[in-house]
């Protein structure tokens, strides 16, 4: 039996846990781990991958197909963020919690209560965070397959633009289009488009913010 085998059967079986079209999940997981050793990964590399994923949401190998899957999967889960890095857009962030109002149960007063405003970076933002905010902008519902085409768009986007552009440029995409009476956008490599507005807001954020230090 093969090396290439011999991983398959063990991604299917023991990680994914298929339980239908076993014989046919290891014969693509076969074929898929043999274009990935063409191109250079070797069978450690690729099960250190899978592993580090499958200790971290085990629930979600059970989801994958095949051992394509999965590595797309691990793939959607790394962190966009890197700490240190000044970043604008508000999805990046969790807020303190607004004033509430609480009753004194002796009194029967309502006092208003709140804590100091903080916006703080969040541990995380992966690739899955970033499909989901652009389908909830421009009102997508996606197939597993159109998820998986995204996925290696946005992956090309982020190589050539910040976090912070394309996110901007998913907001601004959605009010011009709006505003022109255009479907919402589809294509995320259409995002392109909209960059320019993007980096306009950004540099906005950015003075606002040197003006806030000289105050």
């Amino acid at each position: 039996m093969s090396a290439e085998l011999t991983f398959a059967i063990y991604l299917v079986k023991e990680i994914i846990q298929a339980k239908t079209n076993i014989e046919n999940r290891i014969e693509r997981s076969v074929l898929w781990i043999q274009d990935q050793i063409k191109q250079g990964q070797s069978i450690d590399a690729l099960r250190k991958q899978i592993m580090t994923y499958a200790q971290q949401y085990p629930m979600e190998c059970k989801k994958a197909y095949d051992a394509s899957m999965l590595i797309e999967k691990n793939k959607q889960s790394q962190n966009l963020l890197e700490h240190g890095q000044l970043y604008f857009h508000r999805i990046l962030y969790c807020f303190s919690a607004p004033t509430r109002m609480i009753i004194d149960h002796q009194t029967k007063i309502i006092q208003r209560t709140s804590e100091p405003f903080e916006q703080i970076l969040k541990a995380e933002f992966i690739m899955k965070d970033l499909i989901d905010f652009f389908y909830e902008s421009s009102g997508n519902a996606a197939t597993d397959h159109q998820y998986k085409q995204d996925a290696g768009k946005f992956t090309h986007l982020l190589g050539r633009y910040t976090l912070d552009e394309i996110l901007y440029a998913i907001d601004a995409a959605k009010w011009i289009r709006h505003d022109q009476q255009l479907p919402p956008l589809r294509n995320a490599f259409d995002l392109e488009t909209y960059i320019d507005e993007a980096r306009f807001v950004i540099e906005q954020k950015q003075n606002a913010r040197i003006r806030e230090k000289l105050i």
